[in-house]
């Protein structure tokens, strides 16, 4: 109890303020401005999923997206085993400008599996990093073959 009194003062700086929420609450009873919103979200939803998805299976990569949320799971565990593992490629993929979450920081049941969240990401960085992604694999494919 008493180190939940001492907290209760720092409550006041963490809520929102008044104002903030009487705008809030303003724009919600908004009917038209909400169903416009939730409209372009999903738009948005939709277009950013079906960029990501026709791009990663135009490479080669298995997808999948689970049902009710807005991350993909991309399957790269053959260009993980060129780069020697999961993490290898996570580290290879950074080196070229890529950033996504390699599966065993998501708890993945398998290695190789890496999650992509696209709508949390603006069309236009989007594209870029899906080209990257996708010229970056191919690099790593290339000089597999090489070796060979």
């Amino acid at each position: 109890p008493s180190v939940l009194q001492a907290a209760i003062p720092f409550g006041v700086f963490l809520q929102v303020a008044g104002t903030v929420q009487a705008q809030i609450s303003s724009v919600l009873e908004d009917e038209a401005w909400v169903d416009y919103f939730l409209e372009e979200s999903r738009r948005m939803i939709i277009e950013s999923h079906k960029l990501t998805v026709d791009t990663l299976r135009s490479i080669g990569a298995d997808v999948k997206m689970p049902k009710g949320s807005l991350f993909v799971w991309v399957n790269l565990g053959a260009w993980a085993k060129t780069a020697g593992s999961e993490m290898n490629l996570f580290k290879y993929l950074v080196e070229e400008g890529i950033l996504i979450c390699p599966g065993q920081s998501s708890k993945a049941a398998t290695e190789g599996w890496y999650r992509l969240c696209p709508p949390a990401t603006p069309k236009d960085h989007l594209v870029v990093g899906l080209k990257r992604l996708e010229v970056a694999l191919k690099k790593l494919s290339k000089s597999k073959e090489a070796k060979l």
